[in-house]
């Protein structure tokens, strides 16, 4: 398992798989704000479910993906002085 990095004919990166996550994250992946990992509906069915996590404000929020969102978790980050 890695990124799958895709490049153009001139070697330059026009698309990678780290860019994209889906429900989990892989070593040396990072999770940046706006992208969001959803959870599956169920360990047997891998459609999308209502568990996500995301970066917020420089933390972890882990909500359920409803309208509006149901926050669970959040992991403040705190700057040291």
């Amino acid at each position: 398992m890695g990124n799958l990095v895709l490049f153009d004919k001139r070697k330059r990166t026009i698309w990678q798989s780290f860019d994209h996550p889906t429900d989990s994250l892989l070593p040396g992946q990072n999770l940046v704000s706006g992208q969001k990992l959803i959870a599956g509906a169920s360990a047997t069915n891998r459609s999308q479910g209502l568990l996500a996590l995301t970066v917020l404000n420089g933390s972890w929020a882990a909500y359920t993906d409803t309208d509006p969102p149901q926050y669970y978790y959040i992991s403040y980050y705190l700057e040291s002085p």
